[in-house]
């Protein structure tokens, strides 16, 4: 199976913010994870354009989709959980391809 690419991983106090390159694969794991966290609990989605809110039970994340990455900004009691099933269906980029995109 191919996954997704995780341009980076941040921790801001208690938030968790993840940056998450725009490509085929990507929109396919991405869609996957929404699914997989909407199966465990019942999440709503609010949001239009490109800004996205999704809420649950422990559930908090906000969704700001770029030109080139999505960037993923986790709250809410079970970060560590959400990033373990974010980590399922998304791997980490080699770091020459991001060198070479900074270029």
């Amino acid at each position: 199976m191919l996954k997704g690419k995780i341009a980076g991983i941040n921790s801001f106090g208690t938030n968790i913010v993840v940056k998450i390159k725009n490509d085929q694969k990507t929109k396919k794991r991405y869609t996957q994870f929404r699914q997989k966290l909407a199966d465990r609990s019942k999440i709503t989605s609010h949001g239009s354009g490109d800004f996205t809110k999704l809420t649950g039970k422990g559930i908090d994340i906000n969704v700001f989709k770029g030109s080139k990455y999505t960037y993923l900004t986790i709250y809410g009691k079970n970060r560590k959980s959400i990033v373990s099933l974010l980590l399922e269906n998304f791997e980490f980029m080699e770091t020459h391809s991001l060198q070479s995109e900074h270029m």
